[in-house]
């Protein structure tokens, strides 16, 4: 029920997985709480459940299966996003839920470990500024990592079959970018005001390269268009300063 826990002097909370809810303002006011193991299946959608915890900056998903689908504003650790400094996976999370982790600008890397989807708007406008995507990962969904203005490099693997739109749109210091050779669409925006981008490899593979996919990348000023590119979309190049475009064999 509601404030089922509220301003207990707790400083570590382990969630067990089967737990299915938690009522709003379940772990409210908890001055003392820092550590929490919250199961990444749990339906609770209220942003009030640890609202108060100033302390709180550990969050560590456990339980089997994918992770909850949130929309904005609706996580259960809205209240402290910014307060968090460390994201644990557990071995069996199947996926990043949307918006999981939007915002939580006190993070800089995390471990994905089995994770095999990153939904849209899992880590936008966070403070990541490294992370190794494992190979376990097929799709990464709408501006996952949109305007994690930290970030700087980034290894798409070849195991990865769809990015969504906007997926690094924003991220001002991502300057390496490596795509793995199964995806057959730069969606729009991918890359857009990355304004270090400089060097960028599109596959053989890619066959659509869609509308501002590359918009105000100041930096790239020069670029290779595999043969096999079919449709090249509005302003994909847009406001860039490219000194060099070759057509390859």
């Amino acid at each position: 029920g509601e404030r089922a826990f509220a301003s207990l002097p707790i400083e570590n909370i382990e969630i067990p997985t089967s737990v299915t809810t938690i009522g709003n303002y379940g772990f409210a006011e908890c001055s003392k709480l820092e550590n929490v193991t919250y199961p990444a299946t749990i339906t609770s959608k209220s942003s009030t459940i640890f609202e108060g915890c100033d302390m709180m900056k550990i969050i560590t998903l456990n339980g089997k299966g994918p992770m909850q689908m949130y929309s904005e504003g609706n996580q259960p650790w809205n209240s402290v996003m910014t307060q968090i400094t460390t994201i644990n996976i557990g071995d069996e999370v199947e996926s990043i839920g949307m918006y999981s982790f939007k915002g939580a600008s006190g993070i800089t890397t995390i471990e994905l470990k089995n994770v095999e989807t990153i939904e849209s708007y899992a880590f936008s406008n966070s403070g990541i500024s490294e992370i190794t995507i494992p190979n376990n990962v097929k799709t990464i969904g709408t501006n996952a990592f949109g305007y994690c203005t930290k970030l700087t490099e980034i290894v798409l693997h070849d195991e990865i079959t769809s990015i969504g739109e906007g997926i690094f749109e924003g991220c001002e210091q991502l300057g390496s970018v490596t795509i793995g050779s199964l995806i057959e669409t730069i969606p729009t925006n991918a890359f857009k005001d990355c304004i270090v981008l400089d060097n960028f490899v599109i596959p053989t593979t890619v066959k659509t390269i869609e509308s501002k996919a590359f918009y105000n990348c100041d930096a790239l000023n020069q670029i290779t268009i595999p043969v096999g590119v079919e449709t090249i979309g509005t302003e994909a190049f847009g406001n860039c300063e490219l000194e060099n475009v070759t057509i390859s064999n």
